[in-house]
């Protein structure tokens, strides 16, 4: 399973990608059915990782490390 860290952000850290999505839009809060909001996402999810600490960075590649490792079991299976 090929992921990104992008993608891994996305899955496991959704509230925050939100929140950014709405700041871009220039709204209080932004979901899924919030109109324009698939086009700033990879904008939002950018933005979130060039902010992280390298501690938080850590943790992010941690995640995507353990999500790939179980998608290629489950590909196995």
């Amino acid at each position: 399973m090929k992921l990104k860290l992008t993608d891994v952000l996305w899955l496991t850290r959704r509230e925050d990608a939100l929140a950014e999505i709405a700041t871009l839009l220039g709204v209080s809060e932004a979901t899924t059915n919030t109109p324009g909001w698939f086009g700033v996402c990879t904008k939002a999810l950018g933005n979130i990782i060039q902010q992280m600490s390298p501690e938080e960075k850590g943790a992010l590649e941690k995640d995507w490390d353990q999500l790939c490792w179980e998608g290629h079991l489950e590909e196995q299976k």
